[in-house]
């Protein structure tokens, strides 16, 4: 699926630092993916380390109404429009207490959890099927916003083994200091499908089409 995966570049994220000198060849990271680290690592790694560090930090992410958003997302392609998957969306825990997590560090913002068998097709190109937010049936997806090669990204990363990442539009909405007390999340209607929207930090929302990258 050409140009729907990060290619082999200095797009990927490497381990930081802090990270490298506890992680043993071959071991997952379970440290934050930050912006700093963006570099080296291979798709595959990439999504183990974004995975580890989801699952590690799985208690982390708001699960009350009113800050979660769930319902059955819109599906288009195939045409005619129908209600497709049901998916929750779930912000990260503790966002809005920093004002500078997506701009200068990046991170995981948001998880997305689909409790159905089947996934959020975005459209088909010959024998492949590509998922919006890379969305399979039964999935959990970790949204990680920030910059690759100085541009705003998303990567989205499937928890369904052998699945490479994503990546995706992030558009960055900035606010005053303070404006976000506690952490959300939402699905944005659209008339063909949805959008994901959740706090990046304090004082900055991040939205993201999902669609990937061409």
């Amino acid at each position: 699926m050409k140009g729907t995966v990060l290619a082999l570049t200095g797009c990927m994220l490497l381990v930081s630092a802090g990270c490298a000198a506890g992680q043993a060849a071959g071991q997952d990271s379970l440290a934050r993916p930050t912006n700093s680290s963006v570099r080296g690592l291979d798709p595959a790694q990439l999504a183990r380390n974004i995975r580890a560090y989801g699952r590690f930090t799985r208690d982390s992410f708001a699960a009350y109404e009113g800050q979660v958003d769930e319902q059955r997302l819109r599906v288009c392609r195939p045409a005619p429009c129908h209600y497709g998957p049901l998916a929750v969306i779930q912000p990260r825990l503790g966002l809005t207490d920093s004002t500078s997590m997506t701009r200068d560090s990046g991170g995981v913002i948001a998880r997305i959890i689909n409790s159905t068998d089947t996934g959020y097709v975005s459209y088909m190109k010959g024998r492949d099927t590509i998922f919006k937010f890379n969305l399979h049936a039964r999935d959990t997806v970790y949204w990680w916003a920030g910059r690759i090669n100085g541009e705003p990204a998303s990567l989205f990363i499937s928890s369904k083994p052998g699945v490479r990442p994503v990546r995706s539009n992030l558009e960055v909405v900035p606010h005053e200091r303070g404006t976000w007390k506690q952490p959300l999340a939402r699905w944005l209607w659209d008339d063909k499908d949805e959008e994901a929207w959740a706090t990046c930090d304090g004082s900055a929302c991040c939205k993201s089409k999902g669609i990937p990258a061409q």
